[in-house]
């Protein structure tokens, strides 16, 4: 008698010990995949907010500029520059916003001084910046590291008509 309640006891004890371990796994398991979602969801957002700041910095570059009507196209660092010419104390300076090393970039120089595009003030990661201005349409492509792009079309407020 005393053998068949100890053979009992055993076997609700192996069953509850394998009943502990598939619910620690279960648990591990859920764990793991809600941390493998919130990396994805967090890399979204982080692609996202990288692009939406980059949209938001180029507009606001534009419609800072001194003479909206001056801003040119020229090939600068990886691709295309956004050139914006200013004047500060009867001074000539060019600001140039480029794609070098894979980031998106910054250079303020005077008007005759030749550029550097690794001396460029990094912004914002970005590995290509595509740019063309077809009468006052300012369009921009903008890839950021993992291939994504995101497009921006500005008009240029006073266009060439506005200096005539």
């Amino acid at each position: 008698m005393k053998k068949t309640l100890s053979n009992k006891n055993s076997i609700a004890g192996l069953f509850s010990m394998v009943l502990f371990a598939i619910f620690a796994v279960c648990i591990v398991a859920v764990l793991l995949m809600g941390i493998n979602t919130y990396q994805k969801l967090n890399d979204r957002d982080q692609a996202a907010f990288s692009r939406r700041t980059c949209a938001h910095y180029l507009t606001t570059r534009v419609r800072q500029a001194a003479d909206p009507a001056a801003v040119t196209i020229t090939d600068f660092g990886d691709g295309d520059a956004l050139v914006l010419p200013e004047t500060y104390d009867g001074e000539q300076y060019t600001t140039y916003i480029y794609c070098s090393g894979g980031w998106l970039r910054e250079y303020f120089t005077a008007e005759d001084t030749a550029g550097d595009p690794d001396l460029g003030e990094k912004i914002l990661k970005a590995s290509a910046l595509d740019i063309s201005l077809e009468d006052d349409l300012l369009s921009v492509t903008v890839t950021d590291t993992s291939g994504r792009t995101s497009d921006i079309a500005l008009f240029i407020r006073g266009g060439k008509e506005a200096l005539s």
